[in-house]
């Protein structure tokens, strides 16, 4: 399965974009863009909003690689039982990893506020990630 930086890149370019004309259009520098599409930096949720938004791209294709990977307009078939509790699970555990990236997100916040010192010590117990 193709990680998150990898279906940014494949949004992007199947929706058309250079990563210039997209950064303008969700008001983030092109670096930024840079660096969640080569992994280095892990995008935030309101990112993830915004991206799936803009490149029409359906938001659990982006982040699981599940269901198809443009949004539909088409009215859902019916769903089994067994389908929709399935899917509510989906949807919870999307929930939770959206949190988590926000979490994640603040943490690195919060460190990077840090005097050195104490930055260095989160460092060396989190052996530098």
């Amino acid at each position: 399965m193709i990680e998150l930086k990898d279906r940014l890149v494949l949004a992007r370019k199947e929706f058309g974009k250079s990563q210039k004309d997209l950064a303008k259009r969700l008001d983030i520098s092109v670096a930024t863009l840079n660096r969640y599409e080569k992994g280095i930096r892990i995008p935030d949720s309101n990112f993830l909003k915004k991206f799936s938004q803009e490149t029409k791209c359906n938001i659990e294709w982006l982040l699981m690689g599940k269901d198809s990977r443009i949004k539909s307009n088409q009215p859902k078939a019916q769903e089994s039982d067994e389908e929709e509790m399935y899917r509510a699970k989906f949807e919870e555990a999307q929930e939770k990893i959206i949190g988590l990236l926000e979490e994640n997100n603040e943490l690195r916040k919060q460190i990077a506020d840090l005097e050195p010192e104490k930055k260095s010590r989160v460092k060396r117990k989190t052996n530098g990630n």
